[in-house]
């Protein structure tokens, strides 16, 4: 019933079922909080990564200097098309981000959250990409995929949290 969760309780696992859309998972060390993020087109047009770093702030006092970024499997921009020109093609956030090639419209989802993670001072060397592609790597799920091949359509889980600390005394 939602697309981004936040916490601090230990022992607590969030979790986000993915298939194209980009598990966003968010760490931060100094304030032992973590957050998951499922970041579709809607979603990022709405800013829900850029949301969820303020909220962050806001309730466990992190700042986004200390904040760990991981990006999961999701679709790359060359598989991202659409034939209808996008709504956003007027927005000035996603010129960099929607391309057209041909009768092809490119969309990147990625570049345009990482660029805006960053425009938070979300440090460039705490954010990891695993650059895998859901579409191409048939090891994921893929919306797309299975739209355009019949193969049947699923769902991976991302699951984040913090363990709490056990003391052992002797």
């Amino acid at each position: 019933s939602a697309d981004g969760l936040i916490t601090n309780q230990p022992n607590l696992f969030l979790l986000i079922k993915t298939a194209d859309c980009i598990p966003l998972f968010l760490f931060d060390p100094v304030r032992q909080a973590v957050g998951l993020i499922h970041v579709g087109w809607q979603g990022a047009d709405k800013g829900i990564h850029t949301q969820a770093i303020k909220l962050m702030a806001q309730h466990f006092n992190s700042s986004p200097k200390d904040i760990i970024v991981g990006m999961g499997p999701a679709i790359c921009a060359s598989c991202y098309t659409l034939t209808d020109s996008p709504s956003q093609t007027q927005d000035p956030r996603w010129h960099k981000f929607i391309n057209r090639t041909g009768p092809t419209w490119h969309i990147d989802l990625k570049g345009l959250v990482k660029s805006e993670l960053l425009a938070l001072s979300i440090k460039p060397e705490h954010i990891e990409d695993m650059n895998v592609c859901t579409y191409e790597d048939n090891r994921f799920f893929s919306h797309r995929r299975s739209q355009s091949t019949g193969e049947p359509e699923g769902r991976f889980a991302n699951i984040i949290g913090i363990k709490s600390q056990i003391s052992s005394t002797k």
